[in-house]
């Protein structure tokens, strides 16, 4: 074992999708700047753990679903030689989710690691509006030794050079022309424009500001797009369909625009520093919304559904009924912000 795998350890476990973890990203790096001495592991799922790895968030990546994670909850936890030394060295452990038989806790403690925190940031005992002020509120209300622990507000990924113009070679860039690139989904459809809508915003865009389009398409985006297809198909534009999120944030980072829902993508672009427009219907975007100074959030009228399961039946979506004229004015007005931005953050101090 070399000398740098002998740090301590604080182990982060998060078991959200991508827009969660960008949401940590304050409290993640905040813990990061704090315990810079030690070696932090993040234990999350699918490929957003790579993105962190590449912009140096964290120092290791495990898969939430590899067994070590299951073997936690276990009565009986059979760690295996990397997962026992992982166990050995941790000094702080940071887990955001449920743990109400406190079976996790007690196997953390009988594996020695002596700081603990274990809190969904769902928990009723948090009292920070915004999501990424919740994380941030777990790690300070339960951590020992937060003495210096500082949060950067808001939090950027650190980008160093330039993103990947080979991913945009669909649509070379040019001096003249910008590019402006659009998710038309989300991971739910309730949370998107109407297709009609959104297909207005993308001709009316390269129309007013002759931009080179690109839309990006997941793997659960597939119907969206083929309810969009009709009111684009005159439009210029290229896919960028199914591409991992490592390459996704190259090619973001070659963006003059982006305009999302409330979506893991929207926060990505966000936490990129690419000036985002983030539109929000059925979610409070007091509560999820993207932060930033290259960030505009437009909300639609006031949702009138009582709950998530109102929203899946609501027809109506009046909370969806954006002015196609005031998400255009947006674009053109963050664009000219943007260009004076001043790229440094405020830092928020816990005493």
């Amino acid at each position: 074992m070399n000398q740098e795998n002998k740090k301590p350890v604080v182990l982060i476990i998060h078991p959200g999708t991508l827009g969660d973890v960008m949401l940590s990203l304050t409290a993640i790096d905040g813990i990061r700047c704090r315990f810079h001495d030690h070696e932090l592991i993040l234990s999350v799922g699918g490929e957003v753990g790579q993105i962190l790895l590449e912009y140096d968030v964290v120092d290791r990546v495990l898969d939430i679903d590899e067994t070590m994670l299951s073997e936690l909850y276990s009565e009986d936890p059979q760690l295996g030689t990397d997962a026992a030394d992982i166990m050995a060295r941790c000094r702080y452990a940071v887990v955001w989710v449920n743990d109400l038989d406190g079976r996790l806790l007690a196997n953390l403690q009988s594996l020695g690691v002596e700081n603990i925190s274990i809190i969904s940031p769902h928990d009723d005992s948090l009292h920070a509006r915004h999501q990424s002020g919740r994380y941030c509120e777990s790690v300070v209300e339960r951590v020992k030794d937060k003495t210096d622990l500082i949060f950067p507000n808001p939090f950027r990924l650190r980008v160093e050079g330039p993103g990947d113009k080979k991913l945009l070679s669909i649509f070379p860039k040019s001096h003249d022309r910008k590019v402006f690139m659009i998710h038309p989904g989300t991971g739910s459809r309730h949370k998107c424009l109407r297709p009609e809508k959104m297909g207005a915003v993308i001709r009316q865009l390269v129309e007013s500001q002759n931009c080179q389009m690109i839309l990006c398409q997941g793997p659960a985006d597939e119907n969206i797009f083929l309810a969009l297809q009709p009111y684009i198909h005159q439009v210029p534009h290229k896919i960028l369909k199914n591409t991992n999120l490592s390459d996704m944030a190259k090619a973001l980072r070659e963006a003059d625009m982006f305009l999302g829902h409330d979506s893991g993508l929207t926060h990505l672009a966000a936490a990129l520093g690419v000036p985002t427009i983030a539109l929000f219907g059925p979610t409070d975007p007091l509560r999820w919304g993207p932060k930033g100074t290259n960030v505009e959030i437009l909300q639609g009228p006031c949702c009138q559904c009582q709950d998530w399961n109102a929203v899946q039946q609501c027809t109506d979506k009046i909370c969806l009924t954006h002015s196609v004229d005031d998400i255009v004015q947006a674009v053109e007005r963050l664009l000219a912000r943007s260009a004076n931005v001043d790229p440094c953050s405020d830092i928020v101090k816990v005493h």
